[in-house]
């Protein structure tokens, strides 16, 4: 009998950490690139695209303005493979450069995403009333050398 009390208590532990472990893992609020930009606008609409570049040190600033269709496509096509987490990083290390993204859409700043480094960015929505800002983990990190290389 203390046999089966005691196997059906273990059996009843393990079920509740299963769930617990469950239950964290799924809430971690993923999200993507796609679900928080893309979908909300149409390429077609996309004006021009600027990025700059952001010396972390001197604070020196280099500007890129993206205005052809394909290379508009190509640069939203790279960015929507991100998959973020949503999840503040109080410490982010700093690497030599920052790159800020900013959207045009209809001749109007809709979206602005800043790469903080490979794994952290910061995405602002013009539209947004409640919740302008948000800062989100990539979780495949993203190679900053794609953003780079539009300033050879």
């Amino acid at each position: 009998m203390k046999n089966k009390r005691r196997m059906l208590a273990i059996g009843i532990s393990i079920l509740f950490i299963f769930i617990v472990i469950f239950s964290v893992y799924s809430f971690q609020n993923n999200t993507s690139f796609p679900k928080l930009v893309s979908k909300q606008i149409q390429k077609e609409d996309i004006n021009e695209i600027k990025i700059s570049r952001i010396a972390y040190g001197t604070l020196y600033r280099e500007e890129v303005i993206i205005s052809e269709s394909n290379e508009i496509s190509s640069l939203i096509n790279n960015l929507n493979n991100i998959e973020l987490l949503e999840k503040y990083n109080e410490y982010i290390p700093r690497t030599e450069y920052r790159y800020d993204v900013l959207i045009q859409v209809n001749r109007q700043e809709r979206f602005g995403i800043t790469f903080l480094d490979e794994y952290n960015l910061e995405i602002y929505d013009a539209q947004d009333s409640n919740n302008r800002l948000n800062r989100y983990e990539i979780e495949d990190g993203y190679n900053l050398n794609r953003l780079a290389d539009y300033f050879k």
